[in-house]
């Protein structure tokens, strides 16, 4: 009782929160057993009437099958990313040190998913040094018994003598954890996910998932972070698009309802595309198609000419890849749905277009800072291009959509795409990608199919789009993955619905819709970014005087003050946090006597880095 009470005070100032729910608290359906070595749960014992027996069995076990996981980014030779240069010299620093690169790491951080009595975590300790031990364990009476065995408060003091904390978390759902970990990653950084421990004492649905899941999960919370030179590309291309094309605003549109009503079809170019294909054609002339990305070229060879194009990326790849079928013929006929980001090599070719802002974009919010109307920004827009069709597609008031070749998976690892795509083409350079499956699930159709984690993510991304859109109609016409929201329909079941043919010009005059503006820029984009580069500024002079002890937490806490201004946080950012997770990984596998020396060298890589950001920056608001 006393170690319990010891226990609460420390909660008291430590998590006030959790104090105030176990301080009154007396177990109803977790009770200890008389000699205080077991728990009894609904009459049955936990343990099997020995806590520490038991517990030394599991550790004991888990030494020979540890659950560990280390995250690293590799050197890159000739890439002139700001991000990946500093990556490329903080990796030949750590090798000069004897970086041991494979093996158990120096230093971890360990998750315990469900606490008991504890019993286990000296055993653990004395086995692995960690940073930081994160305890996950929803059952309030489950804790209750815990703080009667463990003192929590050394074990905290054991974390901060590594430079680490001990943390408490009581989630309720796997989202619940999600959000609790992203929110975790601003208080300790990224760079603890670099090495991870996971130990689960006992199963529960929730700790199973998290268990047999966690790669996946670590996987999204060090994903979709952006980075400098990717948001400068998005804003060189929206000022650059402004001069080219309109785009959506929030304005009430006057598209005619006769042509909103026609059923739309976006069309992936998933592997499932060759067998709608041939209906497509027969339909070609009934529906609205929206051809996504690479799926132009499928639809093309089949002779079908889309109503819409859609396309998203950024990168000037994909004006490469698409070259050769951005005709004059199709550019001419084709209307071109856009996000703001996408290059004007592509967006100069089109007669037609019309252009969306990318929530959470730094270019958006450049544009909307000089629009004379608020642009109407979208969300659910990535990762893949079919999810951007939807999205404008609902932006300008579509009613119902037929996915067709959106599969967001495969059932043959030599067939990811459509085989008439550029995929299968030997002259064509995308016919060199490789997909590799990462997980198995079951399919619309009831087969096995395989997925891969930005497949699982546009699914996910396309189910909340699709909740968010209730009062519409989503049909699924692929073979893949069962997405949530859809009804499952064959695609040639629309030949006894239809009867008007459309007409292009219509479509094409959506670019006279009120709804769509110019956007006049008038070289703002000094005064736009201006925080920016005072922040850049102070940032420099403080890697000056912090001492290299206190780097990391130095980058930490610059790196939280970014979430003041949203301008600052989509531009800096995954700077930050690509360098302090490459930075924490090589101190979790150096020898505590070459840390020091790590870190001075560190210190220098990382003034290169931001000195190299600033002069980029100030040039560029200099030219625009």
């Amino acid at each position: 009782m006393a170690l319990f009470k010891k226990n609460l005070n420390f909660l008291r100032t430590f998590q006030k929160p959790l104090y105030n729910k176990l301080r009154r608290l007396k177990p109803k359906k977790i009770k200890s057993s008389k000699n205080g070595l077991d728990l009894i749960i609904h009459g049955e014992s936990f343990y099997g009437g020995n806590a520490r027996s038991a517990s030394c069995q599991q550790v004991d076990f888990f030494f020979q099958h540890p659950m560990h996981f280390s995250l690293k980014y590799q050197s890159k030779q000739g890439n002139t990313w700001f991000h990946q240069i500093a990556i490329n010299g903080l990796n030949d620093l750590a090798l000069s040190l004897n970086y041991q690169e494979a093996g158990r790491p120096t230093q971890s951080n360990l998750f315990i998913l469900g606490t008991g009595l504890g019993l286990f975590i000296e055993s653990l300790n004395d086995w692995q040094r960690f940073k930081n031990v994160i305890i996950v364990e929803p059952s309030s009476e489950m804790l209750f018994h815990f703080l009667h065995h463990v003192d929590i408060e050394e074990l905290n003091n054991s974390c901060i003598d590594k430079g680490g904390r001990l943390v408490l978390l009581q989630p309720n759902s796997i989202s619940h954890f999600n959000e609790m970990m992203n929110s975790l990653l601003d208080k300790l950084g990224e760079g603890f996910l670099s090495e991870v421990t996971v130990f689960r004492h006992y199963e529960t649905e929730l700790f199973d998932y998290i268990y047999n899941n966690f790669r996946e999960l670590r996987d999204g919370w060090v994903s979709a972070w952006g980075f400098y030179d990717d948001e400068v590309i998005g804003v060189e291309h929206s000022y650059k698009n402004t001069k080219i094309g309109k785009f959506y605003s929030k304005t009430q549109s006057n598209i005619q309802s006769e042509l909103l009503n026609k059923p739309v079809v976006i069309v992936g170019n998933g592997p499932s595309l060759d067998k709608q294909i041939g209906q497509l054609k027969s339909l070609e002339n009934k529906v609205i198609i929206v051809s996504c990305g690479t799926s132009v070229g499928a639809l093309v060879r089949a002779g079908i000419t889309p109503h819409f194009h859609a396309e998203m990326e950024r990168s000037l790849f994909t004006v490469h890849v698409q070259k050769k079928w951005f005709t004059p013929s199709l550019c001419d006929t084709t209307t071109l749905l856009a996000l703001n980001t996408v290059s004007p090599e592509i967006t100069e070719k089109f007669t037609h277009k019309v252009m969306f802002c990318k929530h959470n974009d730094l270019g958006s919010y450049y544009l909307n800072s000089i629009a004379n109307r608020e642009l109407a920004t979208l969300k659910y827009c990535n990762p893949t291009v079919t999810n951007f069709a939807v999205s404008a597609c609902l932006n300008m008031g579509f009613e119902s959509f037929f996915l067709v070749g959106c599969d967001y998976g495969f059932y043959d690892q030599n067939k990811h795409h459509s085989s008439n795509s550029d995929y299968y083409d030997s002259q064509e350079c995308l016919s060199k990608v490789t997909l590799k499956e990462q997980r198995s699930e079951i399919g619309n159709d009831g087969r096995v199919f395989y997925t891969t984690r930005i497949f699982r993510m546009a699914r996910a991304s396309m189910e909340q789009l699709i909740d968010r859109n209730r009062n519409k109609k989503f049909y699924n016409c692929s073979d893949g993955a069962s997405i949530k929201g859809t009804s499952y329909y064959e695609i040639q079941d629309l030949h006894s619905q239809l009867k008007d043919d459309i007409r292009r010009e219509k479509i094409q005059l959506l670019i006279d819709d009120p709804s769509l503006v110019e956007v006049k820029c008038d070289n703002k984009l000094g005064h736009f970014l201006e925080n920016e580069l005072k922040f850049l500024k102070e940032l420099l002079d403080g890697l000056d005087m912090v001492s290299d002890k206190q780097l990391l937490n130095y980058l930490n806490l610059k790196k939280n003050e970014l979430s003041g201004n949203i301008n600052s946080h989509l531009l800096l950012s995954g700077v930050f946090k690509y360098v302090l997770m490459t930075i924490e990984g090589h101190i979790n596998r150096l020898s505590i006597s070459e840390v020091d020396m790590y870190l001075k060298g560190a210190a220098l890589e990382l003034k290169k880095l931001f000195n190299s950001i600033y002069s980029n920056l100030a040039t560029l608001t200099k030219g625009m």
